[in-house]
């Protein structure tokens, strides 16, 4: 069974708004949120239970503004950073390279 939620609405905090789904009450839900730093928040009861994505569906059909917010668990999408490049040393000690190192460093160079 799918879980569903009587209240939806947006939320900023930060620089960041996106999507909140909840049961219960929603001026209780409203004064956790401004406690916790929240701005512009905007909530609305649902006329009965929905999932999370028909609540949501349900809030932009009456507030076509919030298309572009934020979905719930959605991860910003970052650039990949370069390569990194991973080096590896033999210390001698003032002895020979053994051949076991030697199997290595040509692993590592061949890789």
């Amino acid at each position: 069974m799918e879980k569903t939620f009587t209240i939806v609405g947006v939320s900023t905090l930060g620089k960041i708004t996106k999507f909140r789904v909840a049961n219960g009450d929603m001026s209780a839900r409203i004064k956790v949120l401004e406690r916790g730093g929240h701005t512009d928040i905007n909530f609305i009861e649902l006329a009965s239970p929905m999932d999370k994505m028909e609540a949501i569906a349900e809030y932009k059909s009456q507030h076509p503004e919030t298309a572009d917010v934020r979905m719930p668990n959605q991860k910003d999408d970052k650039p990949a950073g370069p390569a990194k490049v991973r080096t590896v040393s033999v210390k001698t000690s003032g002895r020979k390279v053994t051949d076991a190192a030697n199997e290595l460093l040509k692993a590592v160079e061949e890789a």
